[in-house]
């Protein structure tokens, strides 16, 4: 699912909450949804007896999660949802963007959590600065879309052969990097004339959105749901 009716997919980053508090909970991606958002964006880890969870730090409260069990870090954070959890909230129209935090460990929980899930690969996204995980997730799930993250600097120059051989190298569908001012049409352009889709988080500002729109991005990530979807989708907005 990209680009419907030729407009980018508005995704909640980390559910789009108001607080830190908020972020990577149930209760911020169910608002996301109300707010009419077509994605939800979480980070997941692995605990160390194979339980993925949905939190954005490697630890919680000073216990590192990879190296502690569920029901401890539960223990110190109660609203800390599952991906079972967050995939219950994933109906028909709408889509997940998993954020894998960890390494190829997480694969084994991964595939069995997606078996007994009813959600459709289509309706699922694996995002992750690691290029072994996309790799892995390619090779596991080939019909999941995959896009390799990439952090770009305030006035750093996107490395456009790079990242296309990282691309072909770990058989991604797409990059998503942070919005600078040299990302451009130009980058999106030699993206898509090398069979790659482009991305963009995290989207805050109403002006970047519209020029993303204008360039051809498949998705924007954002904070602000209900603002770029207004700002950019609206009626009366000339392109």
């Amino acid at each position: 699912m990209e680009r419907t009716n030729n407009k980018p997919l508005i995704v909640a980053h980390r559910g789009g909450a108001s607080t830190k508090a908020l972020e990577n909970t149930i209760e911020a991606f169910k608002k996301a949804f109300e707010d009419a958002a077509d994605a939800i964006e979480g980070d997941f880890h692995l605990t160390k007896d194979g339980v993925i969870v949905c939190t954005h730090d490697y630890d919680i409260e000073g216990l590192v999660i990879k190296e502690s069990s569920f029901s401890e870090l539960k223990a110190l954070k109660p609203q800390l949802p599952t991906l079972q959890d967050v995939l219950e909230l994933i109906t028909d129209d709408k889509i997940i963007y998993i954020e894998i935090k960890c390494g190829v460990e997480i694969f084994p929980s991964l595939v069995s959590v997606l078996q007994l899930s009813n959600v459709e690969h289509s309706q699922i996204v694996i995002i992750s600065f690691n290029a072994d995980v996309i790799k892995e997730s390619e090779i596991l799930f080939p019909e999941i879309k995959t896009y390799w993250l990439c952090y770009l600097k305030a006035k750093e120059v996107p490395d456009v052969e790079r990242c296309i051989n990282v691309l072909k190298s770990s058989q991604a569908d797409g990059l998503s990097t942070t919005m600078n001012t040299h990302v451009n049409e130009r980058l999106i352009k030699a993206l898509h004339t090398n069979g790659f889709s482009y991305h963009a988080w995290t989207v805050n500002s109403v002006e970047d959105a519209k020029a993303l729109l204008k360039w051809g991005t498949a998705s924007i990530t954002t904070d602000k749901v209900v603002e770029i979807r207004e700002g950019v989708f609206s009626k009366n907005m000339s392109i």
